[in-house]
Order: C-alpha cells, then sequence, then structure tokens
C-alpha cells in the first residue's frame, strides 16, 4: 500500500480527486445530516482537502477546518465556497493539541483521521487516540457530541475493516461510542481514471475489487460513532 504520510504531504490534488469519486450515492450527507442539527456550532477535526467539511457547512451554523497536512488545508480552502458567517477558514491543528480555546463547539467531527493515530503509531496507539479524544471533550459545549467516521472496508460489500484498525475500532466500540454503517461506494469516470487513482492510494491489490462491467465501481463501507461529552469522560481513563 503507498504510504500514506507522504501522500498527505505532497499529493492533495489526486487524493482530493479520488475522495471525489468516493459516495457516488450521496448517502454520507443523508447521514450526517440526521444526526446533526441545522445551526450547531462544529469543529471540524482533520479536514483533509474538503470534502465532509462542504457536507458540513450546508447544515453548521459555524464551522472551522483542521488539518496537520498544510497542502491538505490549501486545496481544501481552494474547493469550499468559504462564508464567513458560517466557515471560519482553515488552520493547522493536530487532535491532541488543538489550538481551540475550550467549551467552544457544540460537534467535534473527524473523518478518516483519527485512525491514523493509531496505524501511525502502532507500539502506543491507545494513549494517542485517548490524547485526541479528550482534546475532543475539552472544545465541546456541556452538552456536546462527538461524531468520528471511518472505514470499514473498502473493496467490501459488508463492513470488514482493515486488520490494522481492528483494535482501534473495537475501542470505540468499548468506550461506548455507537456504531452505524452506511456505503459509500467510489464510482470513477473511465477504468484509467479507476486504476491511476486507486492504485495510487490503495495499491494495485486494491483493483481487483473493481467492477469494470460499466463505469467502475469500487465498493466500499464506512462506520459513523456517535458519543456525548458526558458519555465520554466517563469512560475515558484519567
Amino acid at each position: 500500500m503507498p504510504e500514506h504520510e507522504n501522500v498527505y504531504r505532497n499529493e492533495a490534488d489526486r487524493y482530493h480527486a479520488l475522495v471525489s469519486c468516493e459516495d457516488y450515492k450521496k448517502k454520507l450527507p443523508s447521514a450526517i445530516q440526521a444526526i446533526i442539527p441545522r445551526g450547531s456550532s462544529i469543529l471540524e477535526s482533520g479536514a483533509g482537502t474538503g470534502r465532509v467539511t462542504n457536507i458540513l457547512a450546508s447544515i453548521a451554523g459555524e464551522l472551522t477546518g483542521l488539518d496537520l497536512s498544510v497542502p491538505m488545508l490549501v486545496k481544501a480552502a481552494a474547493v469550499t465556497p468559504i462564508d464567513n458567517r458560517v466557515i471560519h477558514g482553515f488552520s493547522a491543528g493536530d487532535h491532541r493539541f488543538l489550538p481551540i480555546s475550550g467549551s467552544r463547539y457544540d460537534w467535534v467531527v473527524s473523518g478518516w483521521s483519527v485512525c491514523y493515530l493509531a496505524s501511525w503509531n502502532r507500539d502506543d496507539w491507545k494513549p494517542q487516540v485517548n490524547a485526541a479524544l479528550k482534546e475532543f471533550t475539552r472544545v465541546l459545549r456541556a452538552a456536546g457530541k462527538i461524531l468520528l467516521i471511518e472505514t470499514l472496508g473498502t473493496g467490501e460489500l459488508t463492513p470488514n475493516p482493515p486488520e490494522h484498525l481492528i483494535d482501534y475500532l473495537s475501542y470505540l466500540d468499548k468506550l461506548g461510542f455507537q456504531r452505524t454503517w452506511i456505503r459509500t461506494d467510489y464510482r470513477f469516470a473511465d477504468e484509467t481514471n479507476a486504476r491511476e487513482l486507486t492504485g495510487f492510494f490503495f495499491g494495485e491489490g486494491m483493483l481487483e475489487k473493481i467492477d469494470f462491467s460499466s463505469n467502475p465501481i469500487l465498493p466500499e463501507c464506512t462506520g459513523l460513532w456517535l458519543i456525548n461529552k458526558a458519555d465520554l469522560l466517563k469512560s475515558l481513563p484519567d
């Protein structure tokens, strides 16, 4: 599999082209809109190139996006219609050290991002994840909530997460997060487009999971984990 740290530093354009093909049936916007009330104040930690940002902007009363990768944020700013009444802009930020004052937001949302604290810190992943979750609770108001969006398997028709994330995802369940899942399949313009973008991010082995019979489709399962601040504080270790 390609090295994703390099992708996030140097391949923002190709990454955005890939995620723009994801969820062609638009199930994720419907799922998010059913969870987060319109007019909420939202911090998005791990905004990437802004795909989820644009969904959140349609319902947020105010929205700030953070990401560790400045090149990704530059792309996000370019593709996101900035309305200062809603979107306050983008800034560099680590999940574990948020540059945000306490008790500020109604929601923290993070899509396909906290998982990297687990996959990039294999020998020390749980303290890193806990540090991020504690920061999320710190910036939330008393009645605030957290929504995490993570993969449950690319190339899969039903949930079957990658082996290196099983412990992390199970840990979210143990902390009391409520899990649901949806299909967020990729649809590519043509075979060339499918092979280039899939191989670039997921590796050549993922090509065998694509249905090339018409517009190429790569199945994907996505999980949504939801918890409120008070419940998470009860279950997080000190």
